[in-house]
C-alpha cells in the first residue's frame, strides 16, 4: 500500500515528491500513510465475501416468477372480465 500511497502522491504533486517526503519528514510521511490507508482500504467483508460485488448490493438476483411476467405483477386477473 506504500507503493500506492507515493504513487497517489505523485500524481498529486510531481514525480518523485512521495520518495523525498519518505526521506526528508518520515514521521509525517509514515502517519499519512496511516491515514491513507485507514481511508482507502478495502473492507475485509468486500474481500472474503464472494457475494459481494462493491455496489452495495448482492451479485445474485432474485428470479423473475413466471406468474408476475410482462404485466408487472399478478393484477391481471383483478381485470379480467
Amino acid at each position: 500500500m506504500e507503493e500506492v500511497f507515493i504513487d497517489h502522491l505523485a500524481q498529486l504533486y510531481w514525480q518523485g515528491y512521495g520518495e523525498a517526503f519518505r526521506e526528508d519528514n518520515p514521521d509525517a510521511f509514515y502517519q499519512q500513510l496511516a491515514e491513507f490507508n485507514n481511508t482507502y482500504k478495502t473492507p475485509k467483508y468486500a474481500v472474503s465475501n464472494p457475494l459481494f460485488n462493491g455496489t452495495g448490493s448482492s451479485a445474485i438476483r432474485p428470479c423473475k416468477h413466471s406468474r408476475h411476467g410482462k404485466r408487472g405483477g399478478n393484477t391481471g386477473d383483478l381485470f379480467a372480465k
